[in-house]
């Protein structure tokens, strides 16, 4: 094609452009193609309160119930007593953005400290903590219809210790998270559906200082992973218990997981709710890596790197797609979706925040569900630490769409389709070729003036 053609076109595209709605132009509107992963739309969600500069944190999603997702997590609020407090959240974002606080002031007591950390798929179970004193685990019944905390329950520590925490919880209730003592030694604990009383999960030989059970997949395996720090090189280790048969309350000793480096830390973070995945983070070969685990085999799969020193995966689906982080710098991080077994950038797949990726960045992916929603935070270019408090975010798959003269697949026909058509002019075939909107197998003025005709 000429060069005064060309200019031609692009002429006529800018005078387009001119009448027409601004619309983003970045990256982050190219069509994924074949196994690619989706786009997605962000939804923010709101604080406590409103005017908190302090903002929020996201920690789980459920999977949809007939209300919508359930979020958990904590949120900012100085308008209630006690003053400076952090407040253990839910959200319904398809009833509102604003939060429940999930407990009251007189059940808070004087603590400051408060969160959320987790919501089973069925949305029914969120566990967390208060450091009202002693700290403990805590383990709310939840109504996703109506918003309503139907009972608090207070989990104990194991004996001889002075704290607990909740940190994971399945559809039936079972909660998984840790028990302190005063020396600061954890111990990995599991509480049954109902009951508060914790239950030790053994540790092989070799471990000491932080035993972690972080989550937990559906019964009936119920099988629960975290880290387990060793005597020896790497000195932590991932780790996954498994029920033992004598009951249904009974877990054997705890297995170490697989590593890809036998002298790298690695971590396990999470698990996929059919229990068939354990994920977190690792290193190969001495650079960092987000890892997987086949919990039948223990065998340990690098599942994606993006860059830097740190890529680590938070949470899987029953369809093995994970989400996370990758460090870019000490205070600078990026929310990833594993896919595949490769690493995306988030921030490259929002279609309808034309400010991510440019001035606003997702830093941090902490949960997905079955649908591929995914919860995490975004803000600024730094971010501090991961799961520092900022704003925070809910993002949905956009659905695949044929839309005659969509080129970019985001479901309109707009200045993104005539740009992406002037871009593959004269490179297609071979096909498949999105920008042949007219199908006649060349890329020319045919299929600019098809996307012309279909606009909107």
């Amino acid at each position: 094609m000429h060069t005064t053609c060309t200019n031609r076109i692009r002429t006529t595209v800018a005078a387009i452009v001119s009448i027409s709605m601004a619309w983003p132009t970045s990256s982050a509107l190219a069509r994924p193609g074949g196994d690619e992963p989706p786009m997605y739309t962000l939804l923010e969600l709101g604080h406590l309160d409103p005017g908190s500069q302090a903002g929020s944190v996201l920690y789980g999603i459920s999977d949809p119930t007939a209300a919508g997702t359930v979020v958990v997590g904590e949120s900012f609020n100085f308008l209630q007593a006690p003053t400076l407090s952090w407040r253990a959240t839910a959200w319904r974002p398809d009833v509102s953005l604003i939060p429940v606080d999930l407990l009251t002031p007189a059940q808070a007591g004087n603590s400051s400290v408060n969160r959320a950390q987790d919501v089973s798929p069925n949305g029914e179970y969120i566990v967390g903590y208060s450091n009202m004193a002693p700290p403990r685990g805590k383990r709310w019944t939840f109504n996703p219809a109506t918003g309503a905390v139907t009972n608090v329950q207070t989990l104990n520590m194991l004996a001889g210790d002075g704290a607990s925490e909740a940190v994971g919880v399945n559809s039936a209730g079972r909660a998984v998270g840790y028990s302190l003592t005063d020396s600061s030694t954890t111990r990995g604990a599991m509480w049954a559906p109902g009951n508060d009383t914790a239950i030790l999960l053994t540790s092989p030989a070799g471990s000491g200082g932080f035993r972690l059970a972080r989550e937990i997949s559906e019964e009936p395996d119920a099988y629960i992973v975290g880290r387990c720090d060793m005597s020896s090189t790497p000195t932590t280790r991932p780790i996954i218990w498994k029920k033992s048969g004598g009951g249904p309350d009974t877990y054997g000793l705890g297995q170490l997981l697989d590593l890809l480096s036998p002298m790298e830390v690695h971590d396990a973070v999470g698990i996929s709710p059919d229990g068939t995945q354990a994920v977190g983070l690792g290193a190969l070969g001495g650079a960092a890596t987000g890892v997987g685990w086949n919990t039948t085999t223990n065998d340990a799969t690098s599942i994606g790197t993006l860059c830097c020193s740190q890529n680590v995966v938070y949470d899987i689906n029953h369809e093995s797609v994970g989400v996370g982080y990758v460090g870019l710098a000490f205070d600078v991080f990026r929310a990833v979706l594993f896919w595949n077994g490769q690493a995306y950038d988030l921030n490259e797949r929002i279609v309808n925040v034309p400010q991510i990726g440019d001035s606003l960045f997702l830093h941090v992916a902490t949960g997905i569900n079955s649908e591929g929603q995914i919860v995490g935070k975004f803000g600024g270019f730094a971010s501090g630490e991961p799961l520092s408090p900022g704003r925070i975010f809910i993002l949905t798959p956009v659905p695949e769409q044929n839309v005659p003269g969509d080129v970019n697949g985001d479901g309109v026909v707009n200045i993104a389709d005539l740009l992406a058509v002037i871009s593959a002019w004269g490179q297609c075939p071979p096909a498949p070729c999105p920008a042949d909107v007219n199908n006649d197998g060349f890329v020319n003025i045919g299929d600019l003036l098809f996307v012309i005709s279909s606009w909107g």
